[in-house]
């Protein structure tokens, strides 16, 4: 064989490579076709295709406005919608919107998604990734609108966004053993309802900043605006109002530059400890404080 055949039939077989390799951004569209090759001018019709298609890293762009499938993420990418795109997912009864299923290793970025329940299920489950974004989403009428159930050391960041459900809005759980390997952060969120928690932290470090916590009024359901329940919880800059008890910690919380109000009871040490800064506005809550505050001073 010639040296120029051999030549040929490497550029050949590079070109072939290159022609089948995965793309690392696929396309989007409600009235799209999954026979389609995803790209801009032809995109996907479900995001469940999409992800089947693009590389391990890449990006799902949801292109237009319209109702869209659930899915379930298993490898690195981030899922967005271009600007001024509603992409919403209506999510049956008792079942969940996204899922979160990765590899240990893997990061995955969620962005302005629409989840609406019927009032039971979950609409965004993370379940097993090194690291979560959640930004801009919005997700209500859930037993859950946003679970973090994690059974590998891992992070969540959750950026903006609204999340309304029944039980607990925001629910962090973790499954690690020992639990340090945990961090969860919740920024500038709308956080409505929650006959348990608007958010539930359980895990080695949860802060909630700049946040919006909105409950429903009464004590009824002996409910918390955060329910602090191990390791250790940090609200700052945060608005609470509406619950049974605004902040109640189990375990050790800090608190400073917050405004707790409306509420059954303040803030609420339950056998853990409760830092404040001292420079919290609680006030007219039935109770604003149960339990010993301790001080510490800024740095």
């Amino acid at each position: 064989m010639t040296k120029r055949i051999i030549g040929f039939l490497l550029i050949l077989g590079a070109w072939g490579a290159s022609a089948f390799a995965a793309p690392s951004v696929v396309y989007v569209t409600f009235n799209g076709s999954d026979a389609a090759v995803c790209s801009r001018t032809a995109p996907c019709h479900t995001i469940t295709h999409a992800l089947s298609v693009v590389a391990a890293g890449g990006v799902v762009d949801i292109a237009a406005s319209g109702l869209y499938d659930s899915f379930t993420v298993a490898k690195s990418v981030t899922v967005t919608t271009d600007p001024g795109v509603v992409a919403t997912i209506a999510v049956p009864a008792s079942k969940t919107g996204v899922t979160v299923n990765a590899a240990a290793t893997d990061v995955v970025t969620l962005r302005g998604l629409t989840l609406i329940g019927v009032g039971s299920g979950t609409g965004i489950s993370i379940q097993s990734v090194s690291r979560a974004t959640v930004e801009a989403c919005d997700s209500r009428n859930f037993f859950h609108a946003l679970e973090y159930v994690t059974s590998v050391a891992g992070t969540l960041e959750v950026k903006g966004g609204s999340f309304t459900a029944s039980d607990t809005s925001i629910f962090l759980c973790c499954n690690v053993t020992p639990s340090p390997g945990i961090a969860v952060s919740v920024d500038g969120a709308h956080v409505y309802g929650g006959h348990f928690a608007g958010v539930n932290g359980d895990g080695a470090h949860i802060s909630v900043t700049k946040t919006l916590l909105s409950g429903d009024p009464g004590c009824g359901t002996n409910n918390a605006g955060i329910y602090a329940v191990h390791g250790t919880t940090v609200a700052e800059n945060d608005t609470i109002t509406g619950y049974c008890d605004g902040f109640r910690v189990f375990d050790t919380g800090y608190i400073s530059a917050s405004t707790i109000t409306g509420n059954t009871f303040g803030l609420a040490e339950v056998g853990g400890t409760l830092f404040t800064r001292g420079n919290n506005v609680v006030a007219n809550n039935g109770t604003n404080v149960s339990g010993t505050l301790t001080s510490f001073p800024a740095q």
